[in-house]
């Protein structure tokens, strides 16, 4: 949004670095607090703004939320958990195979469909959402259908409903938990985000984000101490970085407050004398 900076006040930046928070809640959340806040004067509305960061493309797309599969057979239920790490379609077919080795069903990606096919005996029923106290969390990975209950085999063979999806993170939310803004998110209606950058960099590379459209945001803070940051996913949980730091830069601009004045609708300045006229 663009805003006339119109008041004495410079601008004044603000320097966070994961490596030195007050407060280190997780890998990818941290609350800073600044002995020298930012006071917001009365009749001064604070911007803010994420004006630079970097963070490296750290996060798993196998992680210990999306690793577990439940395989049924007539004979009971298998769960199958793999390792988190950074996994390719290659990799992601030979640790299932050396896993499913005791069960007798075999894994292999098909190129063409962009899917996975899992074979095994005529005992081997399907992969099942929730059985045996287990549940599948690599629905996407694996390409299952979330509104089924089980991928049912044909003859021992299922072909997974939908593609597998290995692309891991696609965009980071940078979420400033503590500030008094309504931005607008599908994911949660009204928000605290400042910016969503996407992830543009293979895994382990960094990602640096300029803002070049100049996107500031109204807060309604008075006093500016400080920032809890959350760097969340695209499902709204908080990333997991692996320990590796991100840093980032935001500004804070000032303008006077304005005073709101609204123009009648033309429904309301027709008096219903005009409407006989």
């Amino acid at each position: 949004m663009s805003h006339q900076l119109d008041t004495h006040l410079s601008s004044r930046q603000i320097y966070l670095n994961s490596l030195t928070p007050t407060i280190r809640v997780s890998n990818g959340e941290d609350i800073f607090t600044f002995d020298n806040p930012v006071e917001v004067p009365q009749g001064v509305t604070a911007l803010v703004s994420l004006e630079s960061m970097s963070f490296a493309n750290s996060a798993y797309n196998i992680d210990t939320t999306n690793n577990t599969l439940v395989l049924g057979f007539s004979t009971g239920y298998t769960a199958i958990v793999l390792e988190p790490g950074f996994y390719s379609f290659m990799t992601l077919v030979d640790v299932l195979n050396s896993k499913m080795t005791s069960v007798s069903v075999v894994g292999e990606y098909l190129p063409t469909l962009g899917k996975l096919r899992f074979t095994g005996s005529s005992s081997f029923l399907g992969i099942y959402k929730e059985a045996g106290g287990f549940s599948t969390t690599a629905l996407v990975p694996i390409g299952y259908n979330p509104s089924l209950a089980v991928e049912s085999t044909t003859g021992g063979v299922l072909t997974m409903s939908l593609l597998a999806n290995l692309s891991g993170l696609q965009c980071v939310y940078v979420n400033l938990v503590n500030l008094g803004c309504q931005n607008l998110d599908s994911r949660s209606d009204s928000t605290t985000t400042l910016a969503r950058i996407d992830v543009n960099a293979n895994p382990s590379e960094f990602v640096f984000f300029v803002n070049t459209h100049g996107y500031k945001t109204a807060v309604t803070n008075r006093l500016l101490q400080q920032f809890h940051v959350r760097l969340e996913d695209q499902a709204g949980s908080v990333i997991d970085l692996q320990n590796i730091p991100y840093s980032m830069t935001l500004q804070v601009d000032f303008m006077y407050n304005k005073e709101v004045r609204f123009q009648p609708e033309l429904s309301d300045a027709v008096k219903p004398g005009d409407e006989a006229a």
